[in-house]
Protein backbone atom coordinates (compact mmCIF):
# COMPACT_ATOMS: atom_id res chain seq x y z
CA UNK A 1 0.00 0.00 0.00
CA UNK A 2 1.82 2.92 -1.19
CA UNK A 3 2.25 5.86 1.71
CA UNK A 4 0.53 9.07 -0.22
CA UNK A 5 1.60 13.16 0.63
CA UNK A 6 -0.17 15.98 -0.05
CA UNK A 7 0.95 19.11 -0.75
CA UNK A 8 -1.45 22.17 -0.57
CA UNK A 9 0.08 25.12 -1.89
CA UNK A 10 -0.42 28.34 -0.12
CA UNK A 11 -1.81 31.70 -1.07
CA UNK A 12 -0.55 35.25 -0.80
CA UNK A 13 -2.26 36.08 2.28
CA UNK A 14 -3.23 39.92 0.85
CA UNK A 15 -4.57 37.92 -2.86
CA UNK A 16 -7.55 39.44 -3.76
CA UNK A 17 -10.75 36.57 -2.96
CA UNK A 18 -7.96 34.81 -0.89
CA UNK A 19 -10.89 33.14 1.24
CA UNK A 20 -12.83 32.38 -2.28
CA UNK A 21 -9.91 30.42 -3.47
CA UNK A 22 -9.07 28.66 -0.36
CA UNK A 23 -12.13 27.84 1.53
CA UNK A 24 -14.65 27.81 -1.11
CA UNK A 25 -17.62 28.99 -2.05
CA UNK A 26 -20.73 26.73 -0.61
CA UNK A 27 -22.21 25.13 -1.39
CA UNK A 28 -20.47 23.21 -4.27
CA UNK A 29 -16.98 25.50 -5.06
CA UNK A 30 -14.06 23.79 -3.11
CA UNK A 31 -10.84 25.92 -2.51
CA UNK A 32 -7.77 24.74 -2.10
CA UNK A 33 -8.37 23.94 1.46
CA UNK A 34 -11.54 21.77 1.41
CA UNK A 35 -10.39 19.99 -1.76
CA UNK A 36 -7.71 18.37 0.12
CA UNK A 37 -10.29 17.53 2.34
CA UNK A 38 -12.34 16.01 -0.21
CA UNK A 39 -9.15 14.69 -1.53
CA UNK A 40 -8.31 12.75 1.91
CA UNK A 41 -11.79 11.30 2.06
CA UNK A 42 -11.54 10.05 -1.81
CA UNK A 43 -8.34 8.38 -0.71
CA UNK A 44 -8.00 5.87 1.93
CA UNK A 45 -7.24 7.86 4.86
CA UNK A 46 -5.39 5.06 6.30
CA UNK A 47 -2.51 6.07 3.03
CA UNK A 48 -2.33 9.69 4.08
CA UNK A 49 1.13 9.95 5.64
CA UNK A 50 1.70 13.30 5.62
CA UNK A 51 0.04 16.96 4.24
CA UNK A 52 1.77 19.62 3.89
CA UNK A 53 0.76 23.26 3.83
CA UNK A 54 2.90 25.04 1.52
CA UNK A 55 4.12 29.13 2.16
CA UNK A 56 5.22 31.47 0.23
CA UNK A 57 6.52 35.41 1.97
CA UNK A 58 3.25 36.46 2.43
CA UNK A 59 2.59 37.54 6.60
CA UNK A 60 -0.70 38.50 8.41
CA UNK A 61 1.05 40.32 11.55
CA UNK A 62 3.33 37.54 12.76
CA UNK A 63 1.68 34.50 11.46
CA UNK A 64 3.34 33.14 8.04
CA UNK A 65 1.12 32.16 5.18
CA UNK A 66 1.07 28.18 6.00
CA UNK A 67 0.49 28.56 9.58
CA UNK A 68 -2.40 30.79 9.18
CA UNK A 69 -3.76 28.92 6.40
CA UNK A 70 -3.97 25.97 8.80
CA UNK A 71 -5.33 27.92 11.91
CA UNK A 72 -7.84 29.12 9.50
CA UNK A 73 -8.99 25.41 8.32
CA UNK A 74 -8.86 24.30 11.68
CA UNK A 75 -11.06 27.45 12.87
CA UNK A 76 -13.38 26.60 9.88
CA UNK A 77 -14.16 22.73 10.27
CA UNK A 78 -17.29 23.05 12.13
CA UNK A 79 -18.69 24.93 8.53
CA UNK A 80 -17.98 21.71 6.74
CA UNK A 81 -21.41 21.35 6.68
CA UNK A 82 -21.60 24.46 3.82
CA UNK A 83 -20.44 21.83 2.11
CA UNK A 84 -22.77 18.42 1.12
CA UNK A 85 -20.00 16.87 -1.19
CA UNK A 86 -17.58 16.76 1.85
CA UNK A 87 -20.27 15.87 5.01
CA UNK A 88 -22.50 13.52 2.33
CA UNK A 89 -19.22 11.68 1.68
CA UNK A 90 -19.04 8.03 2.83
CA UNK A 91 -15.93 8.58 4.39
CA UNK A 92 -16.83 11.57 6.37
CA UNK A 93 -20.23 9.70 7.57
CA UNK A 94 -18.50 6.61 8.61
CA UNK A 95 -16.21 8.47 11.04
CA UNK A 96 -18.28 11.76 11.87
CA UNK A 97 -15.24 13.85 10.22
CA UNK A 98 -13.10 12.72 12.73
CA UNK A 99 -10.25 11.30 10.92
CA UNK A 100 -9.94 14.68 8.86
CA UNK A 101 -9.72 16.46 12.20
CA UNK A 102 -6.84 14.17 13.13
CA UNK A 103 -5.04 14.56 9.90
CA UNK A 104 -5.28 18.36 10.32
CA UNK A 105 -4.13 18.70 13.62
CA UNK A 106 -0.95 16.63 12.49
CA UNK A 107 -0.87 18.93 9.10
CA UNK A 108 3.28 20.26 8.60
CA UNK A 109 3.97 23.67 7.97
CA UNK A 110 6.37 25.18 5.62
CA UNK A 111 8.17 27.77 6.88
CA UNK A 112 10.73 27.99 5.06
CA UNK A 113 9.41 28.87 1.53
CA UNK A 114 9.61 31.94 -0.56
CA UNK A 115 8.00 30.55 -3.70
CA UNK A 116 6.06 27.65 -5.81
CA UNK A 117 9.40 25.98 -6.59
CA UNK A 118 10.82 26.04 -3.19
CA UNK A 119 7.23 25.03 -1.33
CA UNK A 120 7.50 21.81 -3.74
CA UNK A 121 11.23 21.31 -2.60
CA UNK A 122 10.32 21.79 1.07
CA UNK A 123 7.60 19.18 0.53
CA UNK A 124 9.78 16.39 -1.18
CA UNK A 125 12.07 16.73 1.61
CA UNK A 126 9.37 15.76 4.06
CA UNK A 127 7.61 13.42 1.95
CA UNK A 128 11.04 11.69 1.38
CA UNK A 129 11.57 11.63 5.11
CA UNK A 130 8.33 9.62 5.99
CA UNK A 131 8.93 7.51 3.12
CA UNK A 132 5.76 8.83 0.59
CA UNK A 133 5.59 7.66 -2.65
CA UNK A 134 2.52 8.84 -4.19
CA UNK A 135 2.43 13.03 -3.75
CA UNK A 136 -0.88 14.71 -4.75
CA UNK A 137 -0.68 18.79 -4.90
CA UNK A 138 -3.66 21.22 -4.46
CA UNK A 139 -3.59 24.49 -5.74
CA UNK A 140 -5.82 26.64 -8.31
CA UNK A 141 -6.60 26.55 -12.31
CA UNK A 142 -4.55 29.66 -12.55
CA UNK A 143 -1.87 28.24 -10.68
CA UNK A 144 -1.24 24.90 -12.08
CA UNK A 145 0.64 26.01 -14.84
CA UNK A 146 3.66 27.00 -12.32
CA UNK A 147 3.24 24.29 -10.68
CA UNK A 148 3.60 21.94 -13.47
CA UNK A 149 6.70 24.25 -14.57
CA UNK A 150 8.51 23.87 -10.84
CA UNK A 151 7.75 20.44 -10.93
CA UNK A 152 9.25 19.61 -14.23
CA UNK A 153 12.29 21.63 -13.25
CA UNK A 154 12.78 19.63 -10.07
CA UNK A 155 12.40 16.19 -11.83
CA UNK A 156 15.39 17.63 -14.39
CA UNK A 157 17.30 18.02 -10.79
CA UNK A 158 16.40 14.50 -9.71
CA UNK A 159 14.39 15.95 -6.49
Amino acid sequence: MKKVGILVHGLHLQARGWERLMWGEPPDRLGRLTKMLFVVLDEDPQRIECIVMGTGASRQSDTIEADYAKKYLQGHLGDLGQFPSLVQHPAFVRDQGAKLTELVGRMVTDTQSKNTLEAMRVAATIFAGVDVERIIQISSATHLPRCIRDCLILREKGV
